[in-house]
């Protein structure tokens, strides 16, 4: 198993922690199904000499196929691929958030309170405030949802 260390935002290292869980500890391990599974390792490239090995602070499980990239040749990723993950991670993220505290409060019956601390603890999520969350939620909430005024449709 060949791993790579990245950096991303603290409560995106938990989200990924706790859904692609592995057998070894504080390791990420992708399905083959996910989609990014296939942006890693469309992104993995092939180290140049004068890359440093990377000290981050989230270790992931880097795709092997039996055909295609060997990851232990292409074991690089660029700034601009680790920001493309980040990017990735945190759409799931949100989008993940919002579907659940959307089933929760509105086919479960619950509060939007009860729903976000159920998600965070589902998640094992502490670096993100419960108020950050909610405030995502609702601001997504009013772009995507027709708002009716008095008098206006």
């Amino acid at each position: 198993m060949i791993t790579i260390a990245i950096h991303i935002k603290p409560h995106l290292e938990e989200y990924l922690r706790a859904k692609y869980p592995s057998d070894t500890p504080n390791v990420v391990h992708l399905p083959d199904t996910a989609d990014l599974y296939h942006l890693l390792y469309d992104l993995m490239a092939i180290r140049p000499s004068s890359a440093p090995i990377e000290e981050g602070t989230l270790r992931i499980k880097l795709p092997h196929r039996h055909a295609g990239k060997n990851p232990i040749y292409y074991n690089y990723l660029s700034q601009d691929s680790v920001k493309q993950i980040s990017k990735k991670v945190e759409a799931l993220f949100w989008a993940d958030a919002h579907f659940w505290i959307d089933s929760q409060k509105h086919i479960e019956g619950k509060n939007c309170t009860d729903a976000i601390y159920e998600w965070m603890d589902r998640y094992d999520i502490t670096a993100i405030s419960e108020d950050a969350i909610r405030k995502n939620y609702y601001r997504w909430r009013c772009r995507t949802r027709e708002v009716r005024r008095l008098g206006k449709l």
